[in-house]
């Protein structure tokens, strides 16, 4: 069996890349739902029927026993109801796993007393960063904002046009003093190398690739069950559901490797 990773786009390449290189041993089937990004504007309804179609697709078609949701707000929105629901009365011995938990229990260790949180809209309507850290630090704080502009620039090839949308973006959470900007979106790991001359001196930049493998490798650690089921012969393929001009430039790019993308369909989404 195969560990599939789920985003909204392409930005989930960056998370695969970094899985890749921490677990090479495994087997990976990227599905990148390019058809319909970003998922940052979309109806809670929606990004659950999304995700439940891809999660279905990677069981059935791709044999994953294990699933990373790399999309932050596919996890904020759908990931819950669909570990409650979905799984248990459709794959009960398939493993769905999200972004957001992990990243929070990282920045509940640093020593920090308030971060800011860069997310797509609806993660940060969804508030599932706020509940999550107050479960844990209710004395951290947490400075939202919202940057629905930044998924398109990085899936669309503008982030050469990024700077004066960064720093409005960042205004907010600066002008809050915050201690550490916490990027709550995989997309946004593209962009890092934008973001770190914007921040002041001393300030922590908090990336999803720094801890998604981690966490995923703990969680197999801590369930052999789980990790006796995963293919160990290093054949990996990147899905997409729409293959338009210049997406296979943009996923080397993200990649840092040039990827076969394949295109794929399914569902009646």
């Amino acid at each position: 069996m195969n560990i599939g990773i789920f985003d909204s786009g392409l930005g989930g390449l960056l998370v695969t890349s970094a899985l890749i290189r921490q677990m090479p041993e495994y087997s990976y089937r990227y599905l990148g739902d390019t058809k319909h990004v970003p998922y940052g504007n979309r109806s809670h309804q929606t990004i659950r029927e999304y995700t439940e179609e891809a999660i279905r697709y990677l069981v059935t078609e791709q044999q994953c026993s294990l699933i990373v949701v790399a999309c932050n707000t596919a996890s904020a929105q759908a990931l819950r109801e669909i570990q409650q629901d979905f799984l248990p009365s459709t794959f009960p011995n398939v493993r769905v796993l999200g972004v957001i938990v992990p990243t929070v229990e990282a920045v509940c260790q640093l020593p920090i007393t308030k971060v800011g949180l860069l997310a797509t809209q609806v993660t940060v309507n969804s508030e599932a960063y706020l509940h999550e850290i107050a479960k844990r630090r209710p004395e951290l704080q947490i400075v939202q904002q919202a940057a629905p502009l930044l998924v398109p620039i990085i899936e669309y090839e503008g982030i050469e046009w990024s700077e004066p949308i960064l720093r409005h973006y960042l205004k907010p959470l600066l002008t809050e003093n915050v201690e550490a900007v916490l990027l709550g979106c995989t997309h946004y790991a593209a962009i890092v190398d934008q973001i770190r001359p914007l921040l002041p001196e001393g300030t922590q930049l908090i990336c999803q690739n720094d801890i998604v493998p981690n966490s995923l490798s703990r969680y197999l650690e801590l369930h052999p069950d789980v990790a006796e089921q995963l293919d160990l012969t290093s054949q990996h393929r990147f899905l997409v559901t729409d293959l338009g001009e210049g997406y296979a430039e943009l996923a080397g790019r993200l990649y840092g490797d040039m990827v076969p993308l394949e295109l794929v369909s399914y569902g009646n989404l």
